[in-house]
């Protein structure tokens, strides 16, 4: 009978070390960082690579819940109509942030910084990415949606995308709308500003 119970507890404690050392969120990190070094060793343009870059992080970012977050207070007094023109226009800002760094030609490598840090249905990776001469941490805010993680934020450098966005979007808003309330002049020139900062050419970053 103890034999029986010790080979229950060394099963039990088997089953516990397998499961502690599954990683969903930073294995799917890694799929992602392997698909963009298959783009950068086959692609021979920058526009190319940007544009196969951009349908990776569609593959694996939930910009509903990064939109929600970064306009914060605003969304609740956002109409269906307002939310679905500024989610349209905020991913290709994301867009253009996460791929200014990816160019053809280039050499791309990168390392995981640390174990991910879990937090309920949350990860946090942290990676750093190198292309050539240029260094970068690149971290991942990711939550777990239908069965698979989704990231809600990016940060590169220490900054936040999302926290970044958030100020410059209630800069502009109470700039025109006062502290706490939307008004549609206020709407209407924070949407003109993505805008005109989606179409800049060029690929920094900068206020809005």
């Amino acid at each position: 009978m103890r034999k029986v119970i010790w080979l229950f507890v060394g099963m039990l404690f088997c089953s516990n070390l397998a499961w502690a050392q599954e990683d969903p969120a930073r294995d799917l990190v890694q799929q992602k960082y392997q698909e963009i070094q298959n783009i950068l060793a086959t692609d021979k343009t920058n526009e190319g690579v940007r544009k196969k870059v951009v349908n990776v992080l569609e593959s694996f970012t939930d910009f509903d819940a990064f939109g929600r977050m970064a306009m914060k207070r605003y969304w609740p007094q956002m109409s269906k109509k307002q939310r679905a023109t500024f989610l349209e226009w905020f991913r290709q800002l994301i867009h253009r942030s996460y791929v200014r760094r990816f160019k053809a030609n280039k050499e791309f490598n990168h390392e995981f910084r640390g174990i991910t840090q879990l937090k309920g249905d949350k990860a946090f990776v942290r990676t750093v990415i190198r292309t050539d001469k240029t260094e970068a941490d690149v971290d991942y805010k990711l939550m777990l949606n239908t069965g698979s993680h989704r990231a809600y934020d990016i940060i590169i450098d220490d900054v936040s995308l999302m926290r970044n966005y958030r100020k410059q979007f209630r800069n502009v808003l109470k700039k025109y709308c006062g502290k706490k309330d939307l008004c549609k002049k206020g709407f209407a020139e924070l949407m003109q500003r993505i805008k005109d900062k989606v179409n800049t050419q060029g690929h920094e970053l900068g206020d809005l």
